[in-house]
C-alpha cells in the first residue's frame, strides 16, 4: 500500500483518531499483524501481545486491566514513572484505558520527544504527542512507565537509523512533506 494513502486513511478515521492532524503524523512501515502496539511499545515486532489466551502474554496473569498491563511490561524492566516527559537515560511508554478503564493502546517515546505506535494490524506511526492518539475508541494514557536504554533495545522504529532520522526530521521541520516509502529507505 502507498504510504501516503495510508497515512490519509487514518487522518480520515476520527472513530478512532479524533484529535489527530496531518502535521502531526508520519507512517512509518507497511502494514503488518505480526505484532501490535503492545508488543511495539515493548520494542518487540515478533509477537503479538494479548491477555487473551490465543496470543503471546509476557506473564501468567491475563487480566483486561491496567494493572495487569504493568505487570506485563515491569517483566520486561519497565517501572511506573510520573509521567511522559523525555527523560534522559530513559525509554519511556504510555499506557492508554478506555473511560471503564480498560487497556486499548500504548505507545512509546523516541529519542526525541515524539512518540510511535502501532495502530492495531495496520502500520506503525510517528506522533508528536500522546494527545494526538487520544480519544475516540484509543481511550487516553493513563499510566506511564520507563526503563533505562540500552544498546540493543533501540528506542526508534523503523529498518535504520537514517530513514527515522529522515522521518522524524520531516515530521518535525516540514510536516506537510512527511512522507515515508520504501524509495526513502534505499536513498
Amino acid at each position: 500500500m502507498n504510504i501516503e494513502k495510508a497515512r490519509q486513511l487514518i487522518l480520515v478515521n476520527k472513530v478512532f483518531f479524533p484529535k489527530l492532524k496531518p502535521e502531526n503524523l508520519c507512517v512509518t512501515s507497511e502494514p503488518t499483524d505480526y505484532y501490535n502496539c503492545i508488543a511495539w511499545a515493548a520494542c518487540d515486532p515478533q509477537k503479538w501481545w494479548w491477555p487473551a489466551k490465543l496470543y503471546f502474554w509476557p506473564i501468567a496473569k491475563r487480566e483486561m486491566n491496567v494493572a495487569t498491563f504493568v505487570e506485563a511490561y515491569q517483566s520486561c524492566g519497565f517501572e511506573v514513572c510520573n509521567d511522559g516527559s523525555p527523560e534522559a537515560g530513559f525509554e519511556k511508554i504510555a499506557i492508554y484505558a478506555d473511560d471503564k478503564k480498560t487497556p486499548t493502546h500504548a505507545a512509546r517515546q523516541l529519542s526525541d520527544g515524539t512518540w510511535t505506535s502501532k495502530l492495531g494490524a495496520s502500520h506503525d506511526v510517528i506522533h508528536r504527542t500522546l494527545d494526538d492518539i487520544s480519544g475516540g475508541e484509543y481511550g487516553k494514557p493513563v499510566r506511564f512507565m520507563r526503563r533505562e536504554k540500552t544498546p540493543h533495545a533501540p528506542s526508534d522504529p523503523g529498518p535504520s537509523g537514517i530513514y527515522v532520522r529522515r522521518i522524524i526530521g520531516d515530521m518535525l521541520g516540514k510536516p506537510q512533506n512527511c512522507q515515508a516509502t520504501k524509495k526513502t529507505i534505499v536513498d
